[in-house]
């Protein structure tokens, strides 16, 4: 997934072989404030960026104004992210679905896109597995190198 200012592009999905009854999302488009792969994409971002995502009128708009108190706690919410270096997303999109997202960087260091892996969140203890975190990992990692530069500036798989 691409995050295009507040929100978050699914370029691509794939189910689990086990039909754990969550489905593609390839094609949606949701908050990047609410979206596992949308925070570690937006905890990337400068504080004045977000300023202007965020709290502009511009933002009043678009409904994605955050007042001044929960801009700061959203704030924290991101530099906690960006510290561990993943986001949960907790039943914030779709009811009944848990997601864990990581960045993915490109050449430079700089975030591209993000990769998030979704369970039913009756068993979400499992994105807290090494095992899972790892995958999520490597993933992240293999996409990066997938991505190559077409000359102008943009990174394209």
């Amino acid at each position: 997934m691409v995050r295009v200012g507040t929100t978050t592009r699914f370029l691509a999905s794939e189910e689990g072989a086990d039909r754990m009854g969550i489905g593609s999302r390839a094609g949606e488009i949701l908050p990047a404030r609410l979206t596992s792969g949308g925070q570690v994409l937006l905890a990337e971002l400068s504080p004045q960026v977000l300023a202007s995502l965020y709290t502009s009128n511009t933002a009043r708009t678009s409904g994605e104004f955050l007042d001044a108190e929960a801009f700061v706690r959203f704030r924290r919410r991101l530099d906690l992210i960006r510290q561990t270096g993943s986001a949960l997303n907790r039943e914030r999109t779709e009811r009944g679905v848990t997601a864990l997202g990581m960045v993915v960087r490109g050449p430079e260091g700089q975030a591209l896109a993000a990769i998030s892996v979704s369970v039913p969140s009756n068993r979400d203890e499992a994105l807290e597995s090494e095992r899972i975190r790892t995958a999520l990992t490597v993933a992240c990692r293999e996409g990066a190198v997938d991505l190559r530069d077409d000359g102008a500036g943009t990174f394209r798989p």
